[in-house]
């Protein structure tokens, strides 16, 4: 995708990766919105301060984000070490819930990008139990889910002297083929209907 013109929201923009796809979307001639809960590093023309793990703050920026947003970087997302249900509603249900909120609207040949850490050889022995949660409904069910399906959370790894976090949901890894099933099959689901 071309990126001069269009509007792209990035979340997790003040920092790291997305502090990085901001400054290069921008040099392409990108529209900047960006979401987190630090002060942007990079210059926006918009930008929303909220929790990526709340439903409701997510659902107040989105009304005044404005109506074409041509692609979405998400970004954000917390240590897999942290308490697990920060971890699931922050780097699965909170992505899932501002990705779906915005993928209807989309023009034809947009994109919705997730970025995460895939460092888990055993994650194809879990991969049915991640197509249940991605199959929840809601914020709420999808919370719920990882309660009824516990899973040991594992703890952050270091390789060459550089801590990688583990980006985990209810225990398992969160990884990009499994964000993109998910999409694909709410695009399939939604738009076919």
């Amino acid at each position: 995708m071309k990126l001069a013109g269009k509007t792209v929201v990035v979340t997790g923009v003040c920092s790291g990766v997305g502090a990085e796809v901001a400054r290069l979307a921008r040099c392409e001639g990108a529209r900047l919105i960006g979401v987190d809960l630090e002060d942007p590093v990079v210059m926006l023309d918009a930008f929303f301060r909220i929790d990526q793990g709340s439903p409701e703050e997510i659902d107040a920026a989105l009304t005044q984000f404005p109506e074409r947003v041509d692609g979405l970087v998400n970004a954000a997302g917390v240590s897999g070490t942290l308490d697990r249900d920060i971890v699931a509603r922050v780097n699965y249900l909170g992505i899932r819930h501002l990705s779906h909120a915005l993928a209807c609207p989309m023009p034809e040949a947009s994109s919705i990008v997730n970025f995460a850490c895939l460092h888990d050889p055993e994650w194809p022995k879990r991969v049915d139990l991640h197509k249940e949660l991605a199959a929840t409904q809601s914020f709420t069910d999808g919370l719920a889910w990882p309660a009824a399906n516990p899973v040991p959370q594992e703890p952050a790894i270091a390789i060459s002297g550089a801590s990688i976090d583990w980006i985990q949901l209810a225990g398992g890894l969160i990884f990009a083929a499994l964000m993109a099933y998910a999409a694909s099959e709410y695009r399939r689901r939604v738009i076919a209907t």
